[in-house]
């Protein structure tokens, strides 16, 4: 009809995340923080509500660019060099990066060091249940590590693991109540939230865990390892180039090795690509990208030498 409505989504959405984020917290301890939202749409959105709530905000990428600058959107530790030189430039206590669409979380020590997924929403998980007493089930995707099992063990929660991708974990929050669904991509909900990851949400619940414990998300890994330990997860991503793809589904897809690094399979999980056991916390996994073409190489060890070994050992298997 040629008519154009405009509706303000915004309101609602930050009444939502009022619900959950206890700003006062926040504003008990004033924070300094450094927050890239890579040129994308969390721009003035949660900037704004740190500001409101009492932190000192510096934003770098910090204008709309529908070309991102020039650069990837990924709120990986590989995209993140700008954050975390910002971070130890101005003293921050925590920088925060969210990607071009802003459902996706990056955080940043006060060091400047890239705080993964993987090492994130184990520690998040302890906080929501020791700290704000939630309960329910928690769920990751197949690709997330196993630190994550070891803090459900803590509190008696049902972990439940799913194939990537986070329509399988929203599915599981709409069936039941989950205190945390996230995947090492950068994804992540919580109890009484949508079924849909949220990098907004990740970020302040980062700031909140900061102000709240007067530690970064650092130091608090420093002390979240006295308890739980330590596991290593590495993951390398392969260009499927001439014949990589044929390589790969021939080694790892129609014959699935035995042994890898000289140490036997001892399960696997083919609900999702290959997902190799060598014992109960050590694992490769193989996945051919869904969105790019690439093979996604996924291991986790426990050490970062036996990591480092075992991904070196499954390249070698489609390169040679």
């Amino acid at each position: 009809s040629g008519k154009v409505i405009t509706t303000n989504f915004i309101d609602d959405y930050e009444k939502q995340i009022r619900k959950l984020i206890d700003f006062e917290v926040i504003k008990s301890q004033p924070l300094k923080i450094v927050y890239d939202p890579f040129f994308g749409t969390g721009l003035n959105l949660l900037d704004r509500l740190l500001r409101h709530s009492g932190a000192a905000v510096r934003t770098i990428h910090n204008r709309r660019d529908p070309l991102f600058g020039g650069k990837r959107p990924e709120p990986d530790g590989k995209y993140l060099q700008d954050l975390s030189e910002e971070v130890r430039r101005s003293g921050a206590d925590l920088g925060l990066s969210t990607d071009g669409d802003g459902d996706r979380f990056g955080i940043v020590d006060s060091s400047g060091r890239f705080v993964s997924p993987h090492e994130f929403l184990p520690l998040l998980l302890d906080y929501l249940v020791r700290e704000k007493g939630w309960k329910g089930a928690a769920v990751r995707s197949l690709s997330t590590g196993s630190m994550f099992d070891r803090v459900g063990r803590r509190y008696n929660l049902e972990v439940i693991e799913t194939p990537v991708g986070f329509k399988h974990l929203g599915a599981v929050m709409l069936e039941r109540d989950v205190v945390l669904a996230g995947e090492e991509s950068g994804g992540l909900s919580v109890l009484g939230h949508v079924p849909e990851k949220d990098g907004i949400l990740a970020c302040l619940l980062a700031a909140e865990m900061t102000a709240r414990t007067g530690a970064d998300p650092g130091k608090m890994l420093e002390e979240f390892r006295k308890e739980y330990g330590r596991l290593y997860n590495v993951r390398s991503d392969i260009e499927l180039t001439g014949k990589t793809r044929e390589k790969i589904i021939y080694s790892f897809f129609d014959n699935i090795p035995e042994s890898i690094n000289g140490k036997a399979v001892v399960d696997r999980d083919l609900r999702d690509g290959v997902k190799l056991f060598l014992d109960d916390e050590t694992w490769v996994l193989i996945r051919l990208s869904g969105t790019e073409p690439l093979a996604r190489v996924l291991v986790q060890a426990c050490s970062e030498e036996k990591a480092s070994q075992l991904i070196q050992d499954v390249r070698r298997k489609f390169e040679g």
